[in-house]
């Protein structure tokens, strides 16, 4: 018997007071234009923290240690009849190194935002990931699933 098998992706919550860094996403397909955080898969045989790491690097050029990563939230996210995926957000306050695009062909922009004071191009899920971190306290969410189930519970 085969089973379903869910990728899993990590976002790191780069936080200074009460801002996060956002980086607007080009040539991806998935969510151009938009406004999200520094993030990328899991690959194989590598570890959630193995991958903040090594995406932090990737994409904005700082070193993280792993004792400075802090797993804050856990998303359950229905990309609609695409995929279904497990998010692991990481919120870091240290860094080594400046923070720099270090993909331009797949990130237009950096900017420090307020939480209160997103882009209105912010991705969706992004949006509602932060609320329910800083605003509610709250470890866990799920997203998309009640675009595909209509009769599912909140």
């Amino acid at each position: 018997m085969s089973r379903f098998k869910v990728p899993s992706a990590v976002f790191i919550i780069f936080k200074r007071n009460d801002h996060v860094l956002l980086a607007q996403r080009r040539n991806t397909g998935h969510e151009d234009g938009n406004f999200g955080l520094v993030a990328g898969h899991i690959d194989a045989g590598e570890t959630a923290l193995q991958a903040a790491i090594r995406e932090a690097h990737e994409e904005v050029g700082v070193r993280l240690d792993r004792c400075d990563l802090h797993l804050i939230h856990m998303q359950h996210y229905n990309l609609l009849y695409e995929a279904v995926y497990i998010d692991w957000f990481f919120e870091v306050t240290r860094w080594n190194g400046e923070l720099s695009v270090m993909e331009p062909g797949k990130c237009g922009e950096m900017r420090w935002c307020g939480l209160s004071t997103l882009p209105v191009n912010t991705i969706g899920y992004i949006v509602y990931a932060l609320e329910e971190i800083y605003t509610h306290g709250r470890n866990y969410s799920e997203w998309g699933w009640e675009l595909r189930n209509p009769n599912a519970e909140n």
